[in-house]
């Protein structure tokens, strides 16, 4: 059983660098790797998974077409699809039926250059990976997943993240490396879940540049979600 992406995680991208960037990976307010599970909050995803109760459809190379989504499923794991043309139409006809009980969606690598809609529908989602997509602009609606507590968006090419995203007052991991920010948002201290922030790889400027390279130069290399064999 594949892990959740709460307990480890890796983008596609990050795979290929690993033996080039590994001094790179960087994050600020990190989860020291010493600490118990105990002192980190953990998905619902995390924890049906590691019990073996979720119902995880994993794609692999399977053709998308050809997969099999059950109602009740908890995790579709369908990053790096071979088939990624077929990806928009596949979540626009299985996310309606799944919605109720979906907790970790991972989409990742799949050539998307936008957020199907159909997503906000997803109204227990808790992790959600878009990572290594050319989306270049993250949707509004994704401040429609009230429950969301992990996203993970390296390397898609955004600028900021939307104001609406405020309101996710569960969110407690963000990951935004490998982007295009200048900033951060003001508001990302209002949110009173986050614990983890990732932002290593942007091009911050003026005062954020000097704020944010000494708080990276501090931080362990060690990724915060090392990846995990199956």
């Amino acid at each position: 059983m594949k892990p959740s992406y709460d307990v480890s995680w890796q983008t596609v991208d990050e795979k290929d660098e690993t033996e080039d960037e590994t001094d790179d990976e960087h994050a600020i307010d990190p989860i020291p790797s010493e600490l118990d599970d105990s002192h980190e909050e953990r998905t619902a995803a995390a924890v049906v998974a590691d019990e073996g109760r979720g119902l995880i459809v994993q794609g692999d190379s399977v053709p998308i077409v050809q997969l099999q989504v059950q109602p009740g499923t908890t995790h579709l794991l369908i990053g790096s699809s071979s088939t990624p043309n077929a990806v928009p139409s596949f979540l626009t006809s299985v996310l309606p039926q799944i919605g109720h009980s979906l907790l970790a969606l991972d989409i990742s690598a799949n050539f998307l250059g936008a957020l199907p809609p159909v997503l906000a529908v997803c109204e227990c989602l808790e992790e959600l990976n878009v990572a290594s997509n050319p989306l270049r602009v993250l949707p509004v609606f994704l401040a429609d997943l009230t429950n969301l507590r992990v996203l993970i968006a390296d390397s898609t090419g955004i600028n900021t993240l939307p104001d609406a995203l405020v309101d996710l007052d569960k969110l407690h991991t963000i990951s935004i490396r490998r982007n295009k920010l200048h900033a951060l948002p003001s508001w990302l201290c209002l949110l009173p879940a986050l614990q983890t922030l990732c932002v290593d790889g942007n091009p911050f400027q003026g005062p954020w540049k000097a704020l944010v390279d000494p708080l990276l130069a501090k931080v362990p290399a060690t990724p915060v979600y090392p990846l995990q064999p199956p």
